[in-house]
């Protein structure tokens, strides 16, 4: 049995922004084998958009991946993608869309940077710990296994 590659049932965070939802979740069939990343969907329209001329269209969850974050941080790139990602979710065409959708992506690459792993299914955590090496450098782990 196939998993979905985006499951939008597990999430870090979630963001109304009026008409537009972001969420950070996970990309990926299995925790092992998955990325941060944040989708954009239209909180009224989930499951249909009405297109131009009445006919019904699916509206499309757009994801952004940790890996190809770095890409939304110039301004060119950012708003091409942002209109992009408006025409797909089925928004009218207009800067003032563009400009939500852009605002609302780069203000989440931060929240995308620092979410933690793809938490495992019915694994109970007991404890995060931080562990610091002689050098400074910190790495936090679940500890989910009786100590």
């Amino acid at each position: 049995m196939s998993r979905p590659v985006l499951d939008l049932t597990i999430r870090h965070f979630t963001r109304e922004l009026g008409d537009l939802t972001v969420i950070g979740t996970w990309l990926g069939p299995t925790p092992d084998d998955s990325e941060p990343c944040i989708v954009l969907m239209p909180t009224f329209r989930n499951v249909l958009a009405s297109a131009i001329g009445g006919a019904q269209v699916r509206a499309k969850p757009c994801c952004i991946a940790l890996s190809s974050a770095y890409l939304y941080d110039e301004p060119g790139y950012l708003l091409r993608r942002a209109m992009e990602f408006g025409q797909a979710m089925g928004f009218t065409d207009s800067m003032s869309t563009t400009h939500k959708i852009a605002d609302a992506i780069h203000g989440s690459l931060y929240d995308l940077i620092v979410m933690p792993p793809r938490p495992v299914l019915g694994v109970v955590t007991g404890a995060d710990a931080t562990i610091t090496d002689g050098w400074g450098r910190q790495t936090t782990v679940e500890l989910t296994h009786e100590v």
